[in-house]
């Protein structure tokens, strides 16, 4: 009996310890979670103005493309839509409803850039929606955008036929199927125009107090930890007293 009371006396201070550097860990993560939320939160915040901003901005006639411009840069432009070679990215959700947005590609001085033209719905995955195109030769006011690279289970496999279904934008996979540069950036369509279809808005909602709610959540995780460091920290220093 003397034996085991001296095991327990020798292992309950070391499970203590181990409590203690565990929650202090825990805790110091949960600080930076929450620190890495509001850096998220002020990033969508940004995001979100710099949207709004842009939407509100006249749009510059551009008869030259930039290889690279911000995010969200009003543009207006003129060319000729290649009709015969589309892309449908799939899994685009608008009223609930799962679709596609149409990618179409424009010639513009010798060079070619993407148009997403909007939104359309299809309730039947076997049959590709129609989207052709009538006017070939026509004006595009919009916004440029890059698109993420976003998670896919698999990456897009391509056959002869067209539209193309897509499941994410990879340009250095598209710019194989023209004999003109491809330029690395999207424009969306801002508003209803001719040859578009539903256009969706980009962002409908300042994200960044979500961000900022999920901060708060992590910073109370972190004080019921440091709390609960304090507590056995506590009882150790209480039971040595004694």
């Amino acid at each position: 009996m003397i034996k085991v009371t001296q095991k327990k006396n020798i292992k309950s201070p070391l499970l203590k310890i181990v409590g203690i550097i565990f929650l202090f860990v825990l805790s110091i993560t949960c600080v930076k979670l929450a620190f890495w939320q509001i850096d998220r939160g002020d990033e969508k915040d940004s995001i979100y103005k710099n949207y709004v901003n842009s939407l509100n901005k006249e749009a510059a006639f551009i008869t030259k493309l930039a290889d690279s411009y911000e995010d969200f840069t009003p543009i207006k432009i003129k060319g000729l839509f290649i009709k015969d070679k589309q892309y449908l990215l799939d899994n685009q959700v608008y009223n609930k409803k799962a679709g596609y947005d149409v990618l179409t590609p424009l010639v513009v001085s010798d060079e070619v850039v993407l148009i997403n033209r909007g939104w359309v719905f299809n309730n039947d995955r076997t049959k590709i929606p129609d989207i052709s195109i009538e006017s070939i030769s026509t004006e595009v006011r919009g916004y440029v955008y890059t698109y993420k690279n976003a998670f896919v289970l698999e990456a897009d496999t391509f056959n002869t036929a067209w539209p193309k279904t897509i499941q994410s934008i990879n340009h250095n996979q598209f710019k194989a199927h023209f004999d003109k540069k491809l330029k690395p950036y999207v424009i969306i369509m801002s508003d209803k125009q001719n040859e578009s279809y539903i256009i969706r808005e980009k962002y409908k909602t300042n994200e960044k107090l979500k961000h900022y709610m999920y901060a708060g959540q992590w910073i109370i995780f972190s004080l019921i930890g440091f709390y609960l460091c304090l507590f056995l920290i506590r009882s150790s220093f209480w039971i040595k007293e004694k």
